[in-house]
């Protein structure tokens, strides 16, 4: 597993923006399912069974890798189904842009403060400027533009935005526990999606037909396996493994800085498919948090 102190190269960038292309993309199609026929159990569900199913044959042949039970436990509710159902239930109170500006900002800040305290790579001074940059951003958007347009409030309570915003920071907070987990479980990626997958899908099932008031019986068979094919295979399987590939290449931390391309992306599709056109408060709020990812991306190592 490659450390953050490594020389970056042409190809860890390039699978580094894919995936965070593939991020931005994931919140605006998910809230569409959403406004449509899904909630967001039935796309978690889809999500794990159809990953699950796929990579199943390849966990039996390569086993757990060494990981105890907790490990497994954790990087599959981190990175898997615990993440997916927040981010996703934050999607009914909140744009599919506040999601591709919060889930990233607090993954890298988790990330940054996590691979200190497991792996000792301690910020520089500029690295905790650029993250105070991102919480201020943060902060702006929370409190200033908690309302929501007019696109969306024909699903949404505006009063009831701030869940949202919760909701896709706690989800954030999983995804950079899981991406510190990632690198201490030293796995390939492909092993690491799949325990992920195959778990989320083996503890899911259950939870989600007792509780879990499926709709997806309503929908039609065209959109059922758009968003399997989609969640399932890209996102959970394709998106996880580059993510996780990511981090073998160039660290945990500098991996999570990535992130910094995906509010932008999140914002820009969702303006013409969902029609969240984003207000100006936003937009500062939007410009803060990328400006302090670049901030952090760009900091020095420092040494020992």
């Amino acid at each position: 597993m490659s450390s953050d102190r490594q020389p970056l190269s042409i190809a860890a960038i390039a699978l580094g923006i894919f995936t965070v292309f593939l991020w931005g993309l994931w919140p605006v199609l998910s809230r569409f399912s959403i406004q449509q026929d899904f909630n967001p159990n039935d796309i978690v569900a889809l999500r794990f069974w159809v990953a699950g199913l796929v990579l199943l044959p390849y966990l039996i042949k390569k086993g757990w890798g060494g990981l105890s039970p907790w490990m497994i436990l954790f990087v599959s509710c981190a990175g898997g189904m615990l993440y997916a159902y927040l981010a996703l239930s934050g999607l009914l109170f909140a744009p599919a842009g506040h999601a591709g500006m919060f889930i990233p900002s607090t993954m890298m800040v988790t990330t940054a403060l996590g691979s200190w305290l497991v792996f000792g790579d301690k910020p520089t001074g500029q690295k905790v400027f650029g993250i105070a940059i991102i919480i201020i951003g943060i902060l702006m958007t929370n409190y200033f533009g908690s309302d929501a347009n007019d696109a969306t409030a024909d699903i949404i309570s505006t009063k009831e935005v701030w869940i949202g915003h919760l909701l896709f920071i706690v989800a954030g907070f999983c995804w950079g526990n899981f991406t510190v987990a990632a690198r201490k479980a030293q796995l390939p990626a492909l092993h690491m999606t799949a325990i992920i997958s195959v778990i989320s899908m083996v503890v899911f099932t259950p939870l989600y037909f007792i509780f879990g008031e499926p709709k997806i019986w309503q929908a039609s068979l065209d959109d059922i396996v758009f968003q399997g094919v989609f969640q399932g295979l890209v996102i959970s399987i394709l998106a996880l493994y580059t993510y996780t590939k990511t981090i073998e290449l160039m660290g945990p931390s500098r991996a999570s800085l990535f992130a910094a391309l995906v509010p932008g992306f999140a914002v820009l599709i969702a303006y013409p498919v969902l029609g969240e056109e984003p207000r100006m408060i936003e937009l500062l709020g939007l410009a803060l948090v990328t400006v302090g990812m670049i901030v952090t991306l760009k900091a020095k190592r420092m040494k020992g």
